[in-house]
């Protein structure tokens, strides 16, 4: 007597394995999905068919040019600076709204922080040009800029000021001579 075999059924995805199937990460399916880049289940069992997965499938060069290829990181602590430093309360999705909403400003952000790094010293380096160590920068009246660079017109005046010199003399002697 033969055996009765059931019917395969199409195989149905939850978004976990749809993820899988299609062939992205979870973080970048749900990216996708938050950006309406492919449809939701299109099952009455809220899961995805085989079929459409097929379609998505064949999207995913497209998916991923738009969420990226590597899961980004660290909005959560850009998020707890900025609210340090503004003052608002700021989330890791207030951080990733700002980025999407505004792609063009990185370009010059980042051309800004490189002429402030290019035209500004580092602590070591504004201590060796000013024959002072490190620590004894904080006794010299100059002021640290972003990234906590000095910028290194100010240290070149500094070091060419007669004034600026003395103090300099006077931060020496007080190390080789000590307190009192």
């Amino acid at each position: 007597m033969a055996q009765k075999t059931k019917p395969t059924r199409p195989p149905t995805y939850g978004p976990v394995q749809f993820a899988t199937r299609i062939g992205l990460e979870r973080w970048q399916a749900e990216a996708a999905r938050e950006r309406d880049l492919f449809p939701g289940p299109d099952l009455n069992s809220e899961r995805w068919s085989e079929a459409l997965a097929i379609q998505v499938a064949a999207q995913v060069p497209a998916i991923v040019k738009v969420v990226g290829a590597e899961h980004p990181i660290g909005a959560s602590r850009a998020a707890a600076q900025i609210s340090e430093r503004s003052g608002l309360e700021v989330t890791w999705s207030d951080v990733r709204a700002i980025a999407d909403a505004r792609p063009e400003l990185l370009p010059v952000v980042v051309a800004d922080r490189l002429r402030w790094t290019a035209g500004s010293k580092t602590r070591e380096e504004t201590a060796a040009a000013l024959g002072v160590t490190v620590r004894e920068l904080r006794k010299m009246p100059l002021e640290r800029g972003p990234l906590g660079r000095y910028d290194t017109e100010q240290v070149r005046a500094l070091a060419a000021d007669e004034t600026a010199a003395a103090t300099a003399a006077e931060v020496i002697a007080d190390r080789r001579l000590g307190p009192d």
